[in-house]
């Protein structure tokens, strides 16, 4: 692979993720809420997601996900309406996130969040399917080049996400105990409710 288109691909997604969106406040409300260590499990299971887009999208479906109305709208349904769900949950919550609940089911409750919001989140697939192609040679081979791309996007991601949730899980216990945990909750909540209804009003073409 070219090491410039590379090293472009490496810059970019360090910048488009770095950009506090709706993954990385989710993201950031859970490190305040439960701590580094379980929110670190939110973005594993985003990971997870991502690579599973990944594939799709290299398979084809993202593109017959875009280009056939009924299957790209009822994806837009499902994802809007999750999107929704917790945003107004994060939106509502008082003193965390949900109910009180054992660090087990916790943990997994919280990678179920993370996972799905990503894995439905139409626009999603809209971006694996527009951001990878720039950054890739038709002279080559495809799947050399996905694989590469897919590797690099994946740690870039991880590692700017984790020193959002190092921040947040440091400042955890003074902005539950302040008003700056209900501000976030409420931000947090706004960024994935807008998404979600973006994502429901976003055209199939």
């Amino acid at each position: 692979m070219d090491i410039n288109l590379w090293l472009a691909f490496i810059v970019s997604t360090a910048l488009i993720i770095a950009i506090p969106g709706p993954t990385v406040m989710l993201v950031v409300s859970h490190a305040l809420a439960h701590g580094s260590l379980l929110a670190m499990g939110t973005v594993s299971a985003i990971a997870v997601a991502d690579i599973i887009l990944i594939a799709l999208s290299y398979l084809g479906i993202a593109t017959l996900l875009s280009t056939s109305v009924m299957l790209f709208s009822a994806v837009k349904i499902c994802g809007a309406g999750y999107l929704v769900y917790i945003g107004v949950r994060l939106f509502r919550a008082e003193g965390g996130v949900g109910v009180p609940e054992s660090r087990t089911s916790s943990a997994l409750r919280l990678a179920q969040e993370g996972f799905f919001s990503t894995l439905l989140n139409p626009k999603s697939f809209i971006f694996v399917i527009s951001f990878f192609p720039q950054f890739m040679r038709p002279d080559e081979p495809s799947l050399q080049q996905i694989v590469v791309l897919t590797a690099t996007f994946l740690t870039v991601a991880v590692a700017v996400i984790s020193v959002y949730v190092m921040l947040a899980g440091r400042l955890g216990d003074r902005f539950r105990r302040g008003a700056g945990w209900k501000i976030l909750n409420r931000v947090a909540g706004s960024m994935l409710v807008i998404t979600g209804i973006g994502a429901l009003f976003a055209t199939a073409g």
